[in-house]
């Protein structure tokens, strides 16, 4: 999910709302078409579904988190790269940052990265585990963990990093469905009735999103929009919620 292109997270994450749609009691959805404007088109050429994703607003250094996280990925993915056409056996690689990417720093870091596993590879079925206090470890890393396990077909490079999950984002979801209204128009072309889902997929800190069951602010919430049904979803748990809408004021600003 994490590498997939916008088409796959696309159907990764309407997968997961028709498995999940059933559960909040609506009626089993028929057959859907992956196409554009909106994102999925109902086989009863009525019903469209349109995916949104919901990253952070938050700045670090001028950059918002998901841009920051985008860089790292490049890094991780790039010496990934380097690993399978050099020649590398099949690797688990698991990458700390030791905070965020300098401009101008991602090619120099994925070079880094390269030679430091390349440097380090274990024997199969071992580990080396390189931390801050280790000389091998080049500066931009805080821990690179390297695991040549028996019996793995390919390799697994990923990178990870602790955030803070948010439970109170109403005004956000409310300006992504404003920001998905002013393109309704467009939807409604190919589709006469709309549905939008709005995703958190959940596995960097710029997408922790989640609905706290005890908080009746976020429950009671309704929000302003021109689409028939929306949905938040939480990729990584899997989860669905149908949030409460009202279509009058957005009919009044029209």
């Amino acid at each position: 999910m994490r590498l997939a292109s916008n088409t796959q997270r696309e159907e990764a994450i309407f997968d997961i709302f028709r498995d999940k749609y059933d559960s909040l009691g609506g009626v089993k959805l028929g057959g859907f078409e992956h196409q554009d404007a909106p994102d999925f088109w109902g086989d009863d050429g009525i019903l469209g579904v349109e995916i949104t994703e919901l990253y952070s607003d938050d700045k670090i250094d001028g950059k918002h988190l998901q841009e920051h996280e985008v860089a790292k990925d490049k890094i991780v993915h790039g010496a990934w790269e380097r690993a399978k056409i050099l020649g590398l056996p099949p690797l688990d690689v698991h990458v700390v940052f030791a905070g965020n990417i300098p401009k101008g720093k991602v090619t120099c870091l994925t070079e880094s990265l390269f030679e430091i596993v390349q440097k380090n590879c274990p024997k199969p079925g071992c580990n080396i585990n390189l931390g801050i206090e280790s000389e091998d470890l080049p500066e931009g890393f805080w821990a690179v963990l390297i695991f040549n396990m028996l019996g793995l077909k390919k390799h697994i490079w990923d990178w990870g990093e602790a955030g803070d999950v948010e439970t109170h984002f109403s005004a956000q979801l409310q300006c992504r469905i404003n920001e998905k209204a002013k393109k309704l128009p467009k939807y409604q072309k190919n589709r006469k009735e709309c549905w939008l889902i709005i995703a958190a997929l959940g596995f960097r800190p710029s997408s922790l999103y989640e609905f706290d069951e005890d908080d009746e602010d976020m429950e009671a919430s309704c929000y302003e929009s021109p689409f028939k049904k929306v949905f938040f979803m939480n990729v990584f748990s899997k989860t669905l919620k149908e949030l409460n809408i009202t279509c009058e004021q957005m009919k009044g600003k029209e």
